[in-house]
């Protein structure tokens, strides 16, 4: 369960809401789903694809989806909303129009995107592995995109890659920045405030952004950037 996900399911039952998060289970062992009240976690069982010789990526995430897809297509029945959180579920969002419940999509990023730099120095046996994720993934991704009741970008830059890539429909997609906690007070007594972004240094992460906001904070402020990509030379000469 990611980081956000679990914060939006905590604001979600702080508004008096139940909520039920679907994640991937192993297929060995018991199932392990877990009441806590008002929250509900249901691990659901899929193929390890990662594990296999040929095609893990896409055994791995269309594995997945199928299974989500049928809980979602039985369950769905208990549920107001259904909100899906980027590829995880996008075969059951691609079906939007016909299903009985509004959907709401969440983009983080898109595979596209993902994959065009981090697959360029790989064999061959992984090229076509991604090659055929990638292409078969964007069919849904668009699909989803353009059916779901409402869609959530997390950035302006995500909004406008998703439009470029998709076709607009700008009334219907919202950005809504990730949220960030206040620093706990033990935190405050240390003598520098240490920044660091982890992931990939692309346009769309609205990381340029950063030198100039740097400039605009105490010197106590140190940023650290873990990451690679398109955006990295230009990052520097910042």
């Amino acid at each position: 369960i990611q980081v956000h996900v679990w914060h939006l399911a905590k604001a979600l039952i702080r508004a008096d809401q139940k909520v039920t998060l679907v994640v991937g289970g192993s297929m060995a062992g018991r199932r392990l789903n877990k009441d806590l009240g008002r929250l509900q976690i249901i691990r659901v069982r899929f193929l390890p694809g990662r594990l296999s010789p040929i095609f893990p990526i896409f055994l791995e995430d269309f594995s997945f989806n199928i299974r989500v897809f049928f809980w979602l297509w039985k369950n769905q029945k208990d549920y107001d909303v259904i909100h899906i959180h980027s590829r995880n579920g996008m075969i059951f969002g691609a079906m939007a129009r016909w299903m009985k419940k509004p959907i709401v999509v969440t983009y983080h990023g898109i595979t596209k995107e993902e994959y065009l730099q981090n697959y360029s120095h790989k064999p061959p046996s992984k090229k076509l592995d991604a090659w055929i994720h990638q292409n078969i993934a964007s069919w849904f991704e668009q699909k989803m995109y353009h059916k779901a009741n409402e869609v959530i970008t997390v950035s302006p830059g995500m909004k406008e890659a998703l439009g470029n890539s998709f076709g607009k429909r700008q009334e219907k997609t919202h950005v809504i920045s990730n949220g960030v906690h206040t620093m706990p007070e033990a935190h405050k007594k240390r003598k520098t405030t240490d920044i660091a972004f982890v992931g990939r240094i692309e346009p769309v992460k609205g990381i340029h952004m950063l030198p100039d906001i740097m400039q605009r904070l105490p010197s106590h402020v140190q940023l650290h950037i873990l990451g690679t990509g398109s955006g990295t030379d230009q990052l520097k000469r910042q």
